[in-house]
């Protein structure tokens, strides 16, 4: 459990049609402001003439979940960053509430988007690594609220497995980057303008690091961005409309860090924040319950011989990304102002993972349950039903996630959750509230790793939770202290108590969740 103790409808494929037409016409995406335009510019745009905005039936707002893709709490404005501008997110959270403490149950893409949407932890949702399904049965955000009317749809990037089908939405615009090339909708578009095709290794000038040689507008950010943006002023003018229940799912800021120039070159590395402590703490190529296989593909990205210079230059990178990326959402928020659709509809922001951004010595993700890959930024927005400005520090899950939004939407969550709405936090109100949160990587597949976290504010255990693998150490952090979490402090005999307090609690979340580890 997240927070502990526990008719007809109007299928969005008619959008990829007139997608493919206006494709055929030459059309192009709307040409992108330079960043500093950007940074310097309101959510403002001008009105199309003859849109007007009407009230969604009753039975509740919208819902549009904006999500990004391996970006770290720590690189929006509002969270402190000294470089990395984002006024758009700033602006969003000052709207509205951020959670400060917010956390991935997974530092992989499958598992923790598939949490999000089932509120499930994924040893019970089943896809506990990539390419493995959910189980049949389980239910999404995306079935309650289709059954309650509402139109549902993704755009952008999921991780479904199309054989499976959509887990509650009517269809799905996929813009996805992958395999060194982008695919889905977005490599449709792209074969029609016979653009040239870039592969990735041929971006990299170290691992993941490049300049993409796409103009801003044709980037996959911004062109998902556009598609999102032609189907809402369709559904503006629909006048039979019905409530949205959308998912907008960028690739960005997700590896490789290469945006398309300004954006490259936005941010100097040499100006980058000092990376906190020595390079990788001790122990951590031996890793708790990792494969060999799993270490050798480590070992293949070169993390372990970067360079600082390496490591600045994919940090500045990935800012650009993140900056570029917060353009484009405040190119969302301008029209949902726009079309007058701001007092209802409920924006969500939030990260399936982080990005180690330099820290342990290494870039991108790996199988570790580290904040730098756990914790997420979350921002809620409803005008009227969510306090604005204010910050909340309790520790949640994006397990908890799914719940809170059948609470906010006025729906019951599925029985079988795990996870615990925090909707009375965001409205203000207390909330008996636990001081832990988990986490954990890996299935029971062969040469796969099987950890185990718990996480308060002040420690966190990492453990092989039922004592299956451990021929390493555990490892034990001292948050306050240690917030990079670099002094490995589990064996040590002054620390033996609050070891053992750690790792019962952990044993008892693994019994409560039912899961079968």
């Amino acid at each position: 459990m997240g927070g502990e103790p526990k008719e007809v409808l109007r299928p969005l494929n008619l959008v990829g049609s007139a997608l493919l037409l206006l494709a055929s016409l030459g059309c192009r995406a709307t040409p992108e402001k330079t960043p500093a335009a950007v940074l310097d510019t309101e959510e403002t745009t001008t009105a199309a003439p003859g849109v007007v905005a009407e009230q969604p039936p009753p039975g509740g707002p919208n819902l549009l979940v904006i999500m990004a893709d391996q970006l770290r709490a720590d690189y929006l404005g509002v969270a402190g960053h000294p470089l990395v501008r984002t006024p758009h997110l700033d602006r969003l959270a000052a709207s509205g509430t951020r959670l400060t403490h917010a956390f991935a149950p997974s530092p992989s893409c499958v598992p923790s988007r598939h949490s999000l949407l089932t509120g499930m932890w994924p040893r019970n949702h089943g896809a506990r690594q990539g390419g493995m399904p959910i189980r049949a049965g389980v239910r999404t955000i995306a079935d309650e609220l289709g059954e309650r009317g509402y139109l549902t749809g993704v755009f952008g990037k999921m991780h479904f497995n199309e054989d499976e089908g959509w887990h509650g939405f009517d269809d799905v615009i996929v813009s996805m980057e992958s395999a060194g090339g982008p695919r889905g909708d977005y490599k449709l578009w792209w074969e029609e303008r016979e653009l040239p095709w870039t592969k990735r290794d041929q971006l990299s000038e170290f691992g993941s690091v490049g300049v993409n040689p796409l103009r801003v507008e044709d980037f996959p950010t911004s062109w998902l961005t556009t598609r999102f943006l032609m189907w809402l002023e369709n559904w503006s003018r629909d006048a039979e409309r019905r409530p949205f229940c959308i998912w907008l799912s960028y690739f960005a800021p997700h590896h490789p860090a290469a945006p398309p120039e300004p954006y490259a070159s936005l941010y100097d590395p040499t100006e980058m924040p000092p990376i906190q402590g020595p390079a990788v703490p001790t122990g951590r190529g031996q890793h708790l319950g990792q494969s060999r296989r799993q270490q050798e593909w480590y070992a293949k990205q070169g993390y372990a011989r970067m360079e600082r210079g390496e490591a600045d230059l994919y940090r500045a990178r990935y800012g650009g990304l993140v900056t570029l990326l917060d353009s484009q959402v405040g190119r969302v928020l301008g029209a949902l102002k726009r079309l007058d659709l701001e007092r209802e509809t409920l924006v969500v922001f939030v990260s399936d993972h982080g990005d180690f951004a330099g820290e342990h010595q290494a870039v991108t993700k790996g199988p570790f349950l580290l904040d730098s890959l756990l914790r997420v930024p979350l921002i809620f927005r409803l005008p009227g039903t969510v306090e604005s400005g204010q910050e909340l520090p309790e520790l949640v899950s994006l397990v908890d996630l799914m719940p809170t939004l059948c609470d906010l939407m006025g729906l019951a969550p599925p029985t079988e959750v795990d996870g615990r709405s925090f909707a009375a936090l965001l409205r203000g109100a207390e909330l008996d509230w636990a001081n832990a949160t988990y986490g954990e990587y890996g299935s029971n597949r062969k040469n796969s790793t099987q950890t185990f976290m718990v996480r308060t504010h002040d420690w966190k255990l990492i453990d092989d939770g039922v004592f299956k693998r451990t021929p390493q150490r555990a490892e034990l952090y001292d948050l306050v202290a240690d917030p990079g979490e670099l002094v490995n402090l589990a064996g040590e005999p002054a620390y033996a108590g609050i070891e053992a307090q750690l790792r019962e609690r952990l044993v008892r979340w693994l019994a409560e969740t039912d899961g079968s580890p």
